[in-house]
């Protein structure tokens, strides 16, 4: 009988579990993928026990099942993401979601207060390593300032995988080397706590216990047994953050051993018997008694080598996705092949930094991202090339416009849209850059090896973007031999390519890969037309026609937008026109069957949501949208709508948004009765009672009470007079004999088919990867909605922190930012495979 061996590491995207012999013999393996959730800016968490033990749960469940006859497990040994922060009760369970490693920057505030109480010297020589957005310490202080109820409700302070280990032994014990990151609470000469600098953070008997990577916590308990498959009794190792586990499982164990991961980004650990003050890097305890480790990443290694493939080879790219060659290693041959002078002047001209994003060093505060110009080569000075310069003359007729707001591709949108879909859409151009003296340089952000239709002009935004980066992409490091990491740089530039490098910033979020730009109409049958299109539906009260819009080209991300009411217009989604094209993202509008700008049959069978259902799906079909590329979007209504086609016909999405909508009726109206009336003017509230228990609400004093007294607190913040016109639209044309049969007569509160329709239960059958929206001031319960993120099998939360019911508008940033962030989150996984 031989003993087998289990590991299990749970990773910011995915969590991965192999069962091993003792001489590393590979038996068997699993995976779990889930999601990080980003409730705003700056902000990154995971719920421990729906993602970090859940996924422990699953893994550890199939490679029980996988051991031979005759073996047994042996002993476990967990790794996880870190630091995290993460509050426990008394009995261990968690008070709120973790707050992540260095990816999460809400502490920056708690940072300048400990260096500015302290001294940034004095911490960063007791901790080895300076402040930053990584270290634990702050965060706890940030909790005792912002959360204080759950502060100080919190027994201890723990990270993944203490909290892991706790679950499977009933320990509660760290390592050594991410206790090294709980800093300034981490004494280094003694590897213990200090309660030296623990003012205004927490006590000291509030943080587990110290060990080492490889010690035994204890034993697998009967309860974890019976939730893992795990045999009871089992040791259980300490174990310790990914990035240190990965380093010893390539044989980095003795001073002076070094790794570098070479994935998506770069990651050096060097183990030293000693101490080390090393500046900026990371000094840490190392896996074992008496050593040490330093540390450093740099977020750009293969993700740079894939945004240059990506960028000046995106032929090369969709021929790899066509069957052909992998586009690196063309790439590759490519650049063998520059000759001896090019490439010699690549080296004297060409400096390439990598930042595309920052990783969690001492200097990684939240910071506006500072413009910097191209290198300097050693023959004279390069003018900028992001404007053309007096006497430059264009390759094609066009001047260039600079880089203002994306111009919508139908005048007719811009102001307002027309009902009969006559508007015209600009014709492609071509674009080659700008030249003088046979020096070619493009007059655009995006990066092309050769002429390409005239893409999007994507606005900064100020400089909320950093550049190249997508804002859920996991900071971590890959393995070695990481599927998306790459195993070789790319040293130098032939100047053939170099020359179309330009120094203007692009936006964090950019989906087009290949293929058309993203308002090439070719091959579209509705170009004529402005994107408009009038889609016959066959219903059992015979055949209508509904109003659709495309906007934009992308082959991979296409959003159909269901918008709420029911029986309100898509007038209301027109702020999308702000943020989609921008990211690339092509969009379609639609009016549902009822609604102003479709047919409106006067037929109350219509109004049922299987028959919305099929409707929707009609609409999927004849717009060409499949599992590739269909990204199903609903608000409100829109969002039932959204879960009642998933559950229906799932298997033709690739990712779905269910944006501040319940799963419950019931639970709305009770959310509505406990939270929203109470706060009313009591007497307006009798009035409104009144008018609905008379039958009334027709009477136009009913609305005069609602919008003053609960719209403008719930559905959209901001005074009447304020709102946007696609909104006043939007709402001037509700089709009243669809919205009270469904809704009820208002917006407090559920009525009519939605007073008993609750699909809470059924929300694990959607397996599509789903984004949740909820807002502080919603009309919908935002834990609710939160709850509902972890029913889903694929699911993550979005929070609006100043939004209402209509969020896109009223903490429009955080709505779109964190919906472009998803989009762009799937849509880069599904390109991995």
């Amino acid at each position: 009988m031989a003993d087998l061996l289990v590991g299990i590491d749970v990773g910011t995207q995915s969590s991965k579990g192999v069962l091993v012999r003792s001489d590393g013999t590979l038996v068997a393996q699993a995976r779990a993928e889930h999601g990080m959730d980003v409730p705003r800016r700056g902000w990154a968490e995971q719920d421990a026990d729906t993602v970090w033990w859940a996924d422990v749960c699953s893994i550890a469940r199939r490679l029980a099942a996988a051991v031979p006859a005759g073996d047994r497990i042996g002993a476990v040994g967990v790794s996880a993401i870190g630091p995290t922060m993460v509050p426990l009760d008394a009995d261990g369970r968690p008070l709120r979601p973790a707050i992540l490693y260095g990816v999460d920057t809400r502490a920056t505030e708690q940072i300048d207060a400990l260096e500015a109480r302290h001294g940034a010297a004095n911490l960063a020589a007791w901790s080895g390593m300076d402040l930053s957005s990584q270290a634990v310490g702050p965060k706890v202080a940030w909790l005792a300032k912002h959360e204080p109820e759950t502060h100080a409700a919190a027994r201890w302070f723990v990270t993944a995988t203490t909290y892991l280990v706790l679950r499977l032994t009933g320990a509660m014990v760290i390592d050594a080397h991410t206790a090294s990151h709980f800093n300034p609470l981490f004494d280094r000469s003694t590897i213990g706590w200090s309660a030296r600098f623990a003012d205004g953070i927490t006590s000291i008997d509030r943080l587990p216990a110290i060990g080492w990577p490889t010690d035994i916590a204890g034993v697998v308990t009967p309860e974890a047994a019976a939730a893992t498959g795990l045999p009871a009794g089992v040791p259980v190792a300490v174990g310790t953050v990914d990035a240190l586990a990965e380093g010893v499982s390539v044989g980095v164990a003795r001073p002076g051993d070094l790794m570098v991961m070479y994935g998506s980004t770069t990651f050096f650990i060097l183990i030293t018997e000693a101490p080390v003050e090393a500046g900026k890097v990371w000094l840490t305890a190392g896996a074992e008694r008496g050593q040490w480790a330093l540390a450093a990443g740099l977020a750009t290694g293969g993700s740079a080598l894939a945004w240059f493939r990506d960028q000046l080879a995106p032929d090369l790219v969709a021929a790899e996705r066509g069957g052909g060659p992998s586009a690196f290693a063309a790439l590759s041959a490519e650049a063998a092949l520059a000759d001896a002078e090019l490439a010699a002047a690549a080296r004297e001209d060409l400096l390439f930094l990598p930042y595309f994003f920052r990783r969690a060093d001492a200097d990684q505060r939240p910071a506006r991202p500072r413009r910097r110009g191209r290198p300097v080569p050693r023959h004279g000075p390069r003018r900028p090339v992001s404007r053309p310069a007096p006497g430059d003359r264009l390759c094609d007729a066009r001047k260039p416009r600079g880089y203002g707001r994306p111009r919508c591709a139908d005048p007719a949108r811009r102001r307002g849209g027309r009902r009969d879909g006559r508007s015209a859409a600009p014709a492609a151009g071509r674009r080659c850059g700008w030249s003088r003296a046979g020096d070619s340089r493009p007059d655009h952000r995006r990066v092309t090896r050769r002429c390409a239709p005239r893409g999007p002009r994507v606005r900064d935004r100020g400089a909320r973007w950093d550049v190249g980066v997508d804002v859920d992409r996991p900071h971590r490091p890959a393995s070695l031999g990481h599927p998306g990491g790459a195993r070789s740089p790319v040293r130098r530039l032939p100047r053939a390519l170099s020359r179309h490098a330009t120094d203007r910033p692009r936006p964090r979020l950019t989906l087009m890969r290949a293929g058309p730009t993203y308002f090439d109409n070719t091959g579209r049958d509705d170009a004529w037309s402005g994107g408009v299109r009038l889609i016959p539906i066959t219903t059992p009260k015979g055949e209508f026609r509904v109003w659709t819009k495309r906007v934009g080209s992308n082959p991979t991300v296409k959003v159909l937008l269901l918008h709420g009411g029911p029986g309100a217009t898509h007038e209301y989604f027109e702020a999308c026109d702000s943020f989609f094209p921008g990211a690339g993202i092509e969009y379609y509008y639609y009016d549902q069957l009822g609604s102003a700008w479709s047919d409106q049959p006067d037929d109350p069978d219509l109004w049922t949501i299987p028959r919305f259902v099929d409707e929707v799906e009609q609409v999927r079909v004849a717009l060409g949208l499949d599992r590739d590329n269909f990204y199903l979007l609903g608000h409100s209504w829109g969002g039932m709508l959204a879960m009642e086609y998933a559950l229906e016909h799932q298997g033709h999405l690739k990712g779905l948004v269910i944006s501040n909508m319940m799963s419950s009726g019931p639970a709305y109206n009770a959310y509505a009765e406990r939270v929203l009336m109470p706060a009313m003017d009591q007497g307006v509230l009798a009035e409104i009672k009144a008018f609905e228990a008379n039958g009334t609400t027709d009477d136009p004093r009913y609305m005069e009470l609602l919008y003053p007294n609960h719209y403008v607190q719930h559905i959209l913040r901001r005074p009447l007079d304020e709102w946007p016109d696609p909104v006043n639209r939007a709402f001037a044309a509700i089709n009243q004999s669809i919205y009270v049969p469904i809704q009820g007569p208002s917006e407090l509160g559920a009525g009519g088919l939605l007073l008993t329709w609750d699909r809470t239960e059924d929300l694990a059958r959607i397996k599509v990867p789903t984004l949740v929206i909820g807002a502080e001031h919603d009309t919908m319960d935002p834990d609710w909605m939160r709850m509902m993120a972890t029913r889903l099998p694929r699911g993550s939360y979005l929070h609006c922190p100043d939004g209402g019911h209509m969020a896109m508008y009223d903490d429009q940033a955080t709505w779109f930012d964190g919906l472009i962030a998803f989009i762009a989150r799937v849509d880069r996984e599904a390109a991995a495979g």
